[in-house]
């Protein structure tokens, strides 16, 4: 496959995503460019639900249930605090995928405009986002793939 500079009758995705005049290859450069800007700040807010300050929370209220007199109930209402945590965390990383793997899909299409937009709407986005994934004290580890 080579790089394409075309918009007549290029599809994107869908057979019936086709962009044929130049204001529709402009809205797809707006759309992709939207996505990806998207992408970086779900990755932050992936980051952020999964930071050490939610596992202090979990830790704290672990201290507070097992210091507390009824240990029954309190490990119940433990467990499904954890399994609605746990839940909407496999939520968030499941749309995380799906979106990062449909940019690859679109960078793929090997049209030149629409992977200058993606790789714009990643770098946009990670400047207006990703400053609040890093931390002076916390060791840099991200996840390159998704």
């Amino acid at each position: 496959m080579l790089f394409h500079w075309t918009y007549e009758n290029s599809p994107l995705l869908f057979s019936s995503w086709v962009f044929n005049s130049p204001g529709a290859y402009v809205l797809t450069l707006l759309i992709c460019f939207s996505i990806c800007l998207f992408s970086e700040y779900w990755s932050t807010y992936r980051h952020n639900l999964n930071s050490a300050n939610s596992s202090e929370q979990e830790r704290s209220l672990l201290i507070n249930t097992h210091n507390s007199g009824n240990k029954n109930g309190c490990l119940k209402e433990l467990y499904n605090k954890f399994l609605i945590s746990h839940l909407w965390k496999t939520i968030v990383h499941m749309i995380a995928f799906i979106v990062n793997y449909t940019i690859m899909l679109i960078f793929m299409s090997f049209n030149g405009g629409i992977c200058i937009s993606c790789v714009l709407g990643i770098g946009v986005g990670f400047y207006l986002f990703g400053h609040k994934r890093f931390s002076k004290s916390a060791a840099i580890i991200e996840d390159l793939c998704h």
